[in-house]
């Protein structure tokens, strides 16, 4: 996915204002959109949008299209909607959800949730003690630092726990079709797998 390589929209979350010709959707229709069960705050369009938090609280959803989402800093609920999304959470702990398409989710310093959905994902949870999800859909997953708590779902997927003492989990039901690395401090990660799976650095 090229974030930086599409024609998109810029919708500002300070004033719901988009750059150019296009219209965002107005701040006062935006709380008929939800994100992890809260109304959104800022909303993208049907087409690919930039989308911009603030340094507080924000709600973000992205619709669809192939969506940027950033926020920097504050307790942020990010979910990207249908598309292909590069979503980036911030300073504080944050929700993300890619929703349906192939996404690319970071997380950053604060303890974060990340759900992929259904396609084949990429996400990371950087530093923070992250809770991944890959979903339904070929993932790689990695949690980076701390300690962290990884899932795949259905479909052949790549979990890895890098630092920390993680949880691993590639139970789907399907013999040999995923793969689980515990990384550095593999002593005290705890690897959960269906037979045949490829299991490394786990006790």
């Amino acid at each position: 996915m090229g974030p930086f390589n599409r024609g998109t929209r810029r919708v500002l979350g300070a004033s719901l204002a988009v750059l150019g010709s296009f219209l965002a959707i107005p701040a006062a229709a935006a709380s008929q959109h939800t994100c992890f069960g809260k109304p959104a705050t800022i909303v993208g369009t049907e087409g690919d949008d930039t989308l911009d938090g603030t340094l507080g609280d924000d709600v973000i959803v992205g619709l669809g299209g192939n969506d940027f989402i950033f926020d920097p800093d504050g307790r942020d609920l990010l979910c990207g909607g249908e598309g292909n999304d590069d979503i980036f959470g911030g300073l504080g702990p944050d929700m993300i959800s890619g929703g349906a398409g192939q996404d690319d989710l970071y997380g950053d310093p604060g303890p974060d949730t990340i759900l992929g959905g259904g396609g084949d994902d990429y996400i990371s949870g950087w530093e923070g003690r992250d809770t991944i999800h890959g979903g339904a859909g070929d993932d790689y997953l990695t949690g980076w630092k701390h300690d962290d708590r990884i899932s795949g779902g259905p479909g052949s997927d790549d979990l890895r726990g890098q630092q920390g003492a993680d949880q691993l989990d590639g139970v789907d039901g399907v013999e040999g079709n995923d793969i689980l690395d515990g990384g550095i401090g593999s002593e005290m990660d705890v690897c959960e797998a269906d037979p045949e799976d490829t299991v490394n650095n786990c006790p």
